[in-house]
């Protein structure tokens, strides 16, 4: 039978739908069988996915497997397997010069952060895609290091042997090294 979509579809599709279905992660994925296949973000908007991916064929079937990749059985393409995406990069806006990461660490509650060589230090957190950056003066100079200790404490070390600590937001000096 047609699949009837309760909300609007995707303004591309203009074919039967042979298969719906939504995965664990919350988005929907139509396929269409003239070989569209479109997901459905969480915010609710809807992407086509076949022609990026160059699938080729009439779409059959979609099934989600326990490590999260979506597979797609097709008329005339056989079997493909839609992998989650694995890499992302996160990088300072083009306009800043130096844009290398110098250190990177994660902590407890699952944050990443990174120090950059142009005095910017950066955090993605956890479950987020967008990072956050500050920049000096909030921050030491000459910064080379960072660790996040089982404590919880966030330390940052510097080119001539100073040890900072965040706390209350902020970095504060706690010792020279020598």
């Amino acid at each position: 039978g047609q699949i009837l979509l309760e909300t609007a579809g995707p303004p591309e599709f203009s074919s039967v739908g042979v298969e719906l279905l939504e995965t664990i992660d919350g988005r929907v994925w139509l396929a269409a069988h003239d070989g569209g296949l479109f997901c459905r973000t969480v915010s609710g908007e809807w992407q086509p996915v076949s022609r990026a991916l160059g699938l080729q064929g009439g779409n059959r079937v979609l099934c989600e497997d326990l490590e999260g990749n979506l597979w797609r059985g097709g008329f005339g393409s056989g079997l493909s397997r839609l992998r989650p995406k694995l890499f992302s990069s996160h990088q300072l806006p083009a306009a800043q010069q130096d844009r290398y990461a110098m250190s990177v660490c994660s902590d407890e509650d699952g944050n990443v952060w990174a120090m950059f060589n142009s005095g910017t230090l950066g955090r993605v957190t956890a479950g987020s895609k967008e990072p956050k950056f500050w920049q000096a003066p909030e921050l030491p100079h000459s910064f080379r290091a960072l660790l996040d200790d089982h404590a919880g404490s966030l330390w940052m070390g510097t080119g001539d042997g100073g040890l900072y600590r965040r706390r209350d937001g902020e970095f504060k000096f706690e010792l020279t090294v020598s």
